[in-house]
């Protein structure tokens, strides 16, 4: 009787195990795909050092010269 219950069970079980498995793997590839796409933006956002040494550079060119104006023509 025992032999009879694990047939059934490989018999019938096997292919909703199956199902279940590809239903999974559907679900994660779409998890996967939502992560990478967040990673991709987030790496998009990054403002690298040398990114940021340079506009510090422009901006302090900038304030040089609003400096130099405001003090020329009011001195």
């Amino acid at each position: 009787m025992e032999y009879m219950s694990l047939i059934g069970f490989v018999q019938y079980g096997t292919p909703l195990v199956l199902l279940g498995l590809i239903a999974i793997n559907i679900y994660q590839a779409g998890v996967i795909k939502q992560l990478q796409d967040e990673v991709r933006s987030l790496k998009s956002s990054i403002t690298w050092g040398a990114q940021c040494n340079e506009r510090h550079a422009h901006i302090d060119t900038r304030l040089d010269k609003l400096e130099t104006r405001v003090f020329t023509h009011n001195g």
